[in-house]
């Protein structure tokens, strides 16, 4: 599955971003990952935090940029994760032989062999 990194958007008009004027017909790059991590709106952001409160994240995007399917996503995926995640065991990846997708705004990848432990 491949994960996107971002998208890009044309403004045909000016506007500004954190107080930083963007031109006119200017091509912006929104990098979802960075997305969670401002540190203005989440401390430690980049710490992992499994006790941290309630924060928003775009793990579905945002706005007029919503995925439309969250919904459904959450509610298929919350019972069939508590159901097979006791049961999965760990994981060896053998990241030796995966295949990574090449491409600026796509991460994930195409070939990733793995074995579950007993």
């Amino acid at each position: 599955h491949d994960e996107f990194l971002g998208c890009q958007e044309f403004r045909g008009t000016v506007v500004i971003l954190d107080g930083v004027k963007v031109p006119a017909n200017s091509r912006i790059v929104l990098f979802y990952g960075s997305a969670s991590r401002n540190e203005r709106s989440i401390p430690e952001a980049a710490r992992f935090d499994i006790d941290r409160g309630k924060v928003q994240h775009f793990g579905f995007g945002a706005g007029t940029h919503h995925c439309l399917g969250a919904l459904a996503a959450k509610r298929m995926l919350a019972p069939l994760l508590q159901q097979i995640l006791p049961e999965l065991g760990i994981f060896d990846l053998d990241l030796g032989n995966a295949d990574r997708v090449k491409h600026i705004m796509v991460r994930g990848f195409k070939h990733l062999p793995m074995t579950m432990k007993a």
